[in-house]
């Protein structure tokens, strides 16, 4: 369960009764300009954190970005709230906000209503006076006036939400006021305890990169807590020279501000600044991540930042992962097939590579037989569970080398294939958190690959995939002994993975070409788990 696997926006801005339905790990919202994609950003993360006076202050000027246009913090607040139509003859709407969701977050729903409260008072202030006038009294009458927002605020909360545990869920009836002097306060005050009705969230906007302090925040908390390498490792797939972000003050300049300069493996020592919107907002992506761990991160404009030809890469994996999740796992398990292969690695290890294929093994002569005998009779409802938005191009090609067959989802052309493995006996297979089916165990995943390696090594044609994926196991230390101890039971491993190494190396590109056919975006792991695949005994 996500915290949101559905969402209700009652009335929001301009929207009202849109239902967000079947909500997954990653959510795009597509539409023309100014259609409300925004809006329902911005809804959501009043609906994380609905009693943080920062979030309704973030909200207000959310849109001003960089430019800071001088709106007033009222009039901002006051248009998030629905406004109701100019027009006499139509049909009055409700002027709250209202947002229910269902899901395990701590809140299932929230209404929020507003009030502007006008206060005028008079006073007698003494007129100064002349030596003329000494002998009259001279008095003049002013007024003050002050404003001031009143946010009436009713959650309710999620029962059967697990933050909730060991709480009696209740209702929560807040008031939150803005005063004209710009002081923001909330009543009654907030029990520790309520801090569990937020969720994590964080967003991104076009802006929000352009932002130097909040950079400068951002990145010495990644180094306070040890994730600075993470975000280095995600730049590098725009840009495999970045070496190292810092925090410096330019000795050179007369200026005490600090700024982020990137180590740079061809320019040296360079700011930020220097370098275009994609790195920096890529950086600002990276270290809001954590901000919005076990929550929701929000991107509005994700195209400005990775280009479409990046971003098909993902959706291919996404689509990948959605067939997985309409197979039968159940039957899977029972027939003891096993998710496996280049597609499972690269799944694993941060989409490292492209894969285009679903594979997977089966060692057990007894389950394969049940498979193919289901699948004589049942055809694709042998495999799967529902198949709402795939087509099926022909029917299922089965003998006793294993199962084949094509899968169109998206206009996208995908094959699935259930080998029947007959060298090595699979161990009982690992469940991982993120996939729907068994999937082959650790050992299993890296004697498998030791096995293809030395199959096909020689063949140009496959990319030299299999000692790619080699690489990339010994990179996250996930190549055991008991792999290669494994393999070797059933053909010689170690030599053809030397010999595989050799002519990887004697490339005259140095795999460039392998590189780019794979679209693989950081060599620069691939070469590290080569030379630890060269100390192989």
């Amino acid at each position: 369960m996500y915290p949101l696997d559905t969402v209700t926006i009652h009335q929001f801005r301009g929207l009202q009764d849109l239902e967000l339905k079947d909500l997954g790990q990653i959510n795009l919202l597509v539409g023309m300009n100014n259609c409300g994609k925004t809006s329902v950003l911005e809804a959501l993360l009043l609906y994380a954190n609905p009693l943080d006076i920062k979030t309704w202050l973030t909200l207000s000027r959310l849109r001003e970005g960089a430019l800071r246009l001088p709106s007033s913090r009222f009039e901002s607040l006051q248009w998030l709230f629905p406004k109701q139509p100019q027009i006499l003859e139509a049909e009055s709407i409700p002027t709250g906000i209202k947002i229910s969701s269902q899901g395990a977050s701590a809140i299932k729903e929230i209404a929020i209503n507003y009030q502007d409260r006008e206060e005028i008072r008079f006073f007698v202030k003494p007129e100064p006076v002349t030596p003329e006038d000494v002998f009259e009294e001279y008095e003049k009458e002013f007024q003050e006036t002050s404003s001031r927002l009143e946010l009436d605020i009713e959650i309710t909360q999620n029962p059967k939400s697990p933050n909730l545990k060991g709480m009696i869920p209740v209702g929560v009836e807040r008031k939150i006021i803005f005063e004209g002097t710009g002081k923001a306060s909330i009543f009654p005050e907030l029990k520790k305890e309520w801090k569990k009705l937020s969720l994590p969230i964080a967003i991104i906007t076009p802006e929000s990169h352009r932002s130097n302090f909040g950079q400068l925040r951002l990145l010495s908390k990644a180094s306070f807590e040890n994730f600075k390498f993470d975000v280095i490792q995600l730049l590098k797939i725009m840009d495999d020279d970045i070496e190292d972000l810092e925090i410096l003050i330019n000795p050179q300049t007369v200026s005490h501000q600090a700024s982020i300069y990137i180590q740079h493996k061809k320019l040296g020592l360079t700011p930020l600044n220097t370098f275009g919107d994609g790195v920096r907002r890529l950086l600002h992506i990276a270290l809001q991540l954590p901000r919005a761990k076990d929550g929701i991160l929000l991107i509005d404009e994700l195209e400005s930042t990775i280009h479409t030809e990046a971003l098909e890469e993902s959706f291919q994996y996404q689509r990948i992962v959605q067939i997985l999740h309409q197979l039968r796992a159940d039957f899977l398990q029972e027939c003891n097939v096993y998710f496996g292969g280049g597609t499972l690695l690269a799944l694993m290890y941060g989409e490292y590579r492209q894969s285009q294929n679903i594979d997977f093994l089966c060692s057990d002569r007894q389950g394969y037989r049940q498979l193919r005998e289901a699948i004589f009779t049942q055809q694709y409802a042998a495999l799967f569970k529902n198949t709402e938005g795939l087509s099926f191009p022909r029917e299922i090609r089965a003998d006793r080398y294993g199962v084949r067959f094509p899968i169109m989802i998206d206009d996208v052309n995908i094959r699935l294939e259930i080998v029947s493995e007959g060298r090595i006996e699979l161990d009982d297979p690992d469940t991982l958190e993120w996939c729907p089916v068994p999937s082959l165990s650790l050992i299993d995943r890296a004697a498998e690959k030791l096995l293809a390696n030395s199959d096909r090594w020689m063949d140009s044609s496959v990319l030299s995939r299999d000692l790619i994926d080699l690489a990339i196991l010994a990179y996250h230390g996930d190549l055991p002994d008991r792999s290669f101890i494994k393999a070797e039971a059933a053909y010689p491993v170690r030599e053809p993975l030397k010999r595989a190494i050799a002519a990887f190396r004697e490339l005259a590109d140095g795999g460039d070409r392998y590189y780019q056919a794979l679209q693989i975006q950081n060599p620069t792991q691939i070469r590290e788990g080569l030379e630890q695949l060269s100390r192989v005994r």
